[in-house]
């Protein structure tokens, strides 16, 4: 009996884990504005990590790394043909995307350990 009582609370436990980082977890992607965005880089993720922006819409990106390891000097945009080194910490680097197709994409450094996501609409 008590055998049946732990694999019953060990399998809510394991449901609460995935609800809480793919259902309650999720958030709104920010939008960018017509003066651009700030992404932060810093202790593993991109902040805000969701952006939504407009197809055929020029958006100016700000990232300020403030994470001195090697992996947050790189952002990769996936389907974009477009990456940005973010040498110095601190530093606002910016880069213009134009996005000509609506969709998902990803952005992530070079080892793919820092991922974040455009929502083109």
């Amino acid at each position: 009996m008590s055998y049946a009582i732990v694999n019953v609370i060990g399998v809510l436990f394991i449901v609460f884990i995935l609800l809480w980082f793919f259902v309650l977890k999720s958030k709104k992607a920010a939008e960018a504005t017509e003066t651009g965005l700030t992404v932060n880089v810093n202790g593993g993720v991109y902040s805000p990590g969701r952006i939504q922006l407009k197809v055929n819409q020029p958006t100016t990106l700000t990232f300020i790394r403030e994470d001195s390891s090697s992996c947050a000097a790189t952002v990769i945009f996936d389907g974009m043909n477009t990456s940005i080194e973010l040498v110095d910490v601190n530093k606002p680097y910016t880069v213009v995307l134009t996005p000509t197709k609506t969709g998902e994409f990803s952005f992530h450094c070079s080892m793919n350990m820092y991922q974040g996501k455009m929502i083109v609409v």
